[in-house]
């Protein structure tokens, strides 16, 4: 199908077109989207819209700036969110920006540091689909987010200590072993989360810069499982962070 296809099946208008995506790998998609509307409400844009798309699109908030049309979206792991990213590379998005968390593997990694991943492996049939047309990374498994992003978020959140390395996308979390892990961190993987590559993979396959910005949810490095005592200890830390990602996120995307 042509993008024109899509847009008339979805009943868009026929120059419909976004400039960015802002997505949010969570479980809880409610309280997401209440932090995300708390943060659009503190850009002083004369401005701004927000309304939530109907039928097959009902996952996606859009949201003008000016005249200016983005997306945003909660997904828990790649199914869905392969076909959004999808999407919104064929309606013109110019940067594809992931936030989320992840299960830390690096023993020298804190959990009140970030990772922003260079390189994200997945083996995901939402990476494979896309690998096949894309021979640099089909081999290797490899998904490289765009070092421009990188550096932005770095230069922004510079009261966080931020690390940069290769994480691991696994959507099977309740099947993960300690072997798993210890095969991961053996690897030399900092983290492992459940939608990264899904992003990288398919904005790569359409040369869309994209990038994915993580805060350590389970200490995983340190046997620490979520909801343990040390973990709930974080919540209101976690909550703060999250603010300030999405604040940045959307300056980020908001950039000329």
């Amino acid at each position: 199908m042509t993008v024109d296809d899509w847009r008339q099946k979805f009943h868009l208008p026929s120059n419909y077109c976004i400039d960015g995506f802002l997505n949010f790998g969570s479980f809880y998609s409610q309280k997401q989207e209440k932090i995300f509307f708390q943060a659009i409400k503190k850009f002083k844009i004369p401005k701004k819209s927000t309304r939530r798309l109907e039928r097959f699109l009902d996952s996606i908030i859009e949201f003008k700036f000016d005249h200016k049309t983005y997306w945003y979206n909660v997904a828990y792991g790649g199914t869905r969110l392969s076909e959004n990213v999808h999407l919104a590379c064929l309606f013109g998005s110019q940067k594809n920006i992931l936030l989320g968390s992840c299960g830390n593997l690096h023993p020298d990694i804190k959990p009140d540091e970030l990772i922003i991943p260079d390189v994200i492996w997945g083996n995901e049939s939402t990476t494979r689909i896309y690998q096949e047309k894309n021979p640099r990374c089909a081999l290797a498994h490899q998904h490289r987010a765009s070092q421009e992003l990188i550096e932005k978020f770095t230069q922004k959140l510079t009261r966080y200590k931020i690390n940069n390395g290769s994480t691991t996308t696994c959507q099977a979390m309740l099947g993960e072993s300690m072997t798993d892990i210890q095969s991961w961190q053996k690897t030399g993987y900092f983290g492992v989360e459940m939608e990264g590559s899904t992003v990288l993979a398919v904005s790569n396959h359409f040369e869309v810069p994209a990038v994915v910005v993580l805060q350590i949810c389970e200490d995983l490095a340190n046997f620490e499982k979520v909801e343990d005592t040390t973990h709930m200890a974080r919540q209101q830390y976690r909550q703060q962070t999250r603010e300030e990602l999405y604040r940045v996120a959307l300056e980020i995307l908001l950039e000329k």
